[in-house]
């Protein structure tokens, strides 16, 4: 699949960047499964002859809880802001560390998954920074051609504790946030 060359900034106007959470513990029947969006983000891809380059900023104070699941009654308006604040007061600690990065320190290699390259997979690895620390990370990208445009696909896992996060708990630890949670990012790209 050809990939235009040039500079590209990517962020909500293209598409989405959510979290998914799970839970766990004696009381996980009464929490939620969280879908949080990130509202603001931004990436920029820079292709040349010599190679990509891809670095990526997340503001950890934009983070929205969009739907909960599960749980032993919705999740109340009350509820998602208290999850907010939670989340950028205990658990991302947003004051002390404002921002989360991610920086390509790989080049794709895709292998072509039809006849015509309308579509690619692969993994892309990089160091993502986050709550203080720099780890390794890789994602699982797909790349669609479409009308044009290219739409990106990528996910990941992310081990809270290898960050030194603690995974939030309620209920007296009756009720614990999982460790992994899902990173899922979606865009269409046009001109590339």
């Amino acid at each position: 699949m050809e990939i235009a060359y040039g500079t590209f900034t990517i962020g909500n106007e293209q598409g989405s960047l959510s979290l998914r959470t799970g839970r766990e513990g004696i009381g996980a029947r009464a929490g939620h499964d969280l879908t949080i969006g990130v509202t603001r983000w931004r990436a920029v891809v820079q292709r040349d002859p010599g190679g990509t380059t891809i670095e990526a900023e997340i503001d950890p104070a934009s983070l929205e809880v969009r739907e909960g699941t599960g749980g032993v009654k919705p999740l109340s308006d009350k509820d998602r802001a208290d999850i907010e604040r939670d989340l950028e007061r205990k658990v991302l600690e947003v004051e002390r560390y404002p921002r989360i990065t991610f920086t390509a320190n790989s080049q794709l290699g895709w292998a072509e998954s039809d006849a015509d390259a309308t579509s690619s997979r692969g993994v892309l690895e990089g160091d993502l920074e986050l709550h203080g620390r720099r780890e390794p990370l890789q994602l699982d990208v797909v790349l669609h051609r479409i009308d044009g445009s290219l739409r990106v696909s990528a996910r990941t896992s992310i081990r809270q504790t290898r960050w030194g996060i603690t995974p939030y708990r309620g209920f007296m630890g009756a009720l614990k946030v999982a460790d992994p949670v899902e990173a899922n990012l979606d865009v269409t790209v046009s001109g590339a």
